[in-house]
């Protein structure tokens, strides 16, 4: 299904999409490989999963960023740092509660109180993608006969040959705040469709960013919290110069008032994948485990 949210006047409609659930995949050439889902879930929170990643021991943590720190700076996970041998699903609540999960197979011991959902009219979250072949392809004939209601796929289509790496960010408004800035020309996001694909363009503070990108919404009219969320991906440097793929994400953020003040100690939720299984079981030992199939926790 797709639908149109309302603006004013003086701005061009805006094609967006509903769903439940989005599978996000990126095409290169012929092929499609998928990356992760998000979920609306209808109690109001958000999820985001990774169950296409094909390597599975990864390490997961809260990161910590000093107050006065200078940049660039290099970061670890921090003393909270745990590994795991499954995937795991990042959740945001509507209260702000946020955290690390996977039912049944994690203990859900890296968390964080975040910003509420209606508060938060900004950065999400942050995905770093490499190695495409490491994740699964997607299939038409199985992943492409779906209602479009519960599960929509959406395709990121490269130019050329595979990226050293691929940033996703997801960023999260609500529909009032959302329309807001569409009445502000100084905070104006345009949005053009050269050649059929959506590229956004973001005023934040005094600079302008440019990206491709797609308005991702849940469905409408199912008595739930109506968020917008903004999908932008672009093409970066290659992230894990150690392995052929890799996974890294990013989530969890404080309000804007921490993050935008340097001088205070900010923090966020982070895991990376993969961990080689030599360097995992000596992690394991030394640092614990998060599986619910171990002792060390």
């Amino acid at each position: 299904m797709i639908g149109r949210l309302e603006t004013s006047e003086n701005t061009n409609d805006i094609t967006s999409f509903f769903s439940k659930r989005y599978v996000i995949s990126i095409q290169e050439f012929d092929n499609i490989y998928k990356t992760f889902q998000i979920i609306f879930d209808k109690k109001g929170s958000i999820f985001i999963n990774f169950p296409y990643y094909l390597q599975r021991r990864g390490s997961i943590g809260l990161v910590t960023i000093p107050g006065n720190s200078k940049f660039p700076i290099t970061l670890n996970l921090g003393p909270t740092v745990k590994v795991t041998s499954n995937l795991v699903k990042y959740s945001h609540h509507p209260d702000g509660n946020a955290h690390f999960s996977q039912s049944g197979k994690i203990f859900t011991t890296i968390r964080k109180k975040s910003v509420p959902l209606k508060n938060l009219n900004g950065h999400l979250f942050t995905l770093l993608i490499q190695g495409f072949k490491d994740f699964e392809k997607y299939d038409p004939k199985k992943d492409g006969n779906k209602s479009a209601l519960k599960r929509k796929n959406v395709i990121l289509k490269l130019n050329g040959q595979e990226p050293e790496s691929i940033k996703i960010v997801g960023r999260l408004f609500t529909r009032q705040y959302f329309q807001s800035l569409l009445n502000k020309p100084q905070e104006d996001p345009r949005f053009l469709h050269p050649k059929g694909e959506p590229v956004i363009r973001h005023r934040i503070q005094k600079n302008v960013y440019q990206y491709c990108g797609w308005i991702l919404c849940p469905p409408q009219n199912e008595g739930y919290e109506d968020y917008i969320l903004i999908i932008s991906y672009k093409e970066v440097p290659k992230m894990n110069k150690d392995s052929y793929s890799g996974l890294t994400f990013v989530g969890g953020f404080d309000s804007k008032v921490i993050t935008r003040n340097h001088s205070l100690d900010t923090t966020f939720l982070s895991f990376i994948y993969p961990i080689p299984e030599e360097r995992f079981e000596i992690l394991k030992k030394e640092i614990g485990c998060l599986d619910r199939d171990t002792l060390q926790v």
